[in-house]
């Protein structure tokens, strides 16, 4: 890849996409990053001496990017899972599977529209499993690119329709996911907060579904209650980080 300014600020003028991956699974931007040293980005610039090339590439690309923050790498708040197409697919993994936990109507739309549906063998063993379930669905013909595009049209299509659910989703990922695995796990101390967070998280949820229910009764569409029944001191079952 070449790193020109120039060359790069002509292809997104005829219509290329930032945001698109290759076939190795990075983005233009990963791509940049990774042969740019920080020494070099972060170099301080004189006034009126030529910027840094590499860096003017990684600026224009994630500029470029910013401008359809639902697409691509955009979707990943951490530069650490932009980068890494394994961490993509655990992200993007874990926020399907809690949305379905979460949102189990939201999530079934988004999942039907990115012709995600789960087989009618997986929805019977969800079923019967209850909540606890495996919320991952696993396709042994799919390989990890498609796999990432499907998941992350799932969560683009979330964020577009449902914006309220994928905030509280957003948060969830973010601060709430790595202490709320087990409820029953730390002192009595550390449980008595996780749990006071668990029913804020509750109530997040609700609050949330009730604005976005709202919302597409404004726009002349219905939607039936995603009703998710939690039960205190339940646990998550997800793969470690």
């Amino acid at each position: 890849m070449r790193k020109e300014p120039s060359i790069i600020v002509s292809l997104l003028t005829k219509g290329a996409h930032a945001s698109e991956i290759a076939l190795d699974g990075q983005s233009a931007v990963s791509i940049c990053r990774r042969l740019t040293r920080p020494k070099e980005y972060h170099a301080k610039t004189e006034q009126g001496q030529e910027a840094n090339k590499d860096r003017v590439c990684i600026d224009v690309l994630e500029r470029e990017m910013r401008r359809n923050p639902m697409t691509g790498d955009a979707l990943f708040s951490s530069p650490m899972l932009a980068d890494d197409l394994p961490m993509k697919l655990l992200y993007l993994e874990n926020r399907v599977a809690f949305a379905r936990l979460l949102f189990p109507l939201e999530a079934k739309l988004a999942m039907e529209i990115a012709s995600a549906e789960t087989t009618a063998e997986f929805a019977d063993h969800l079923a019967s499993k209850g909540s606890s379930g495996n919320l991952r669905e696993v396709d042994l013909n799919e390989t990890p690119i498609m796999q990432k595009e499907r998941l992350s049209k799932t969560v683009e299509l979330g964020k577009r329709y449902f914006p309220h659910c994928s905030q509280v989703l957003d948060k969830f990922m973010e601060d709430d996911l790595p202490d709320l695995f087990f409820l029953e796990k730390g002192t009595p101390e550390e449980q008595k907060i996780k749990r006071r967070r668990f029913k804020e998280l509750k109530d997040d949820v609700q609050r949330a579904f009730n604005k976005d229910k709202a919302g597409l009764h404004c726009s002349g569409l219905s939607s039936s209650s995603s009703s998710t029944t939690f039960k205190d001191g339940a646990s998550v079952k997800a793969r470690n980080l």
